[in-house]
């Protein structure tokens, strides 16, 4: 997943939005837990770079099944506000 975050790269803006795209994460798998699945940070990377001078943050989740698109894409977007962003899935 790519979000577009419309604010300049710096390192203090980086790490603000990854921790809050991190959050985001964090409180989307909380439910989950009750249902005995767990968040594992190991299979989830999230990093911050430049594009054009602006941040972009990338999220790469392992075992995450893209037919869950829809329903996060639903349940991120509060967390994130109307910053654009992109998921795409693996090709089969």
């Amino acid at each position: 997943m790519t979000i577009h975050f419309g604010v300049p790269y710096t390192e203090s803006n980086r790490k603000y939005y990854e921790d809050k795209v991190s959050e985001a994460l964090l409180k989307i798998a909380e439910p989950y837990r009750r249902r005995g699945l767990r968040y594992n940070s190991d299979y989830v990377r999230v990093n911050g770079r430049s594009v054009n001078g602006k941040l972009v943050v990338d999220v790469q989740a392992m075992h995450i099944n893209c037919s869950w698109k829809r329903e996060f894409t639903k349940k991120f977007t509060p967390y994130i506000g109307s910053h654009h962003f992109d998921i795409i899935c693996p090709v089969k």
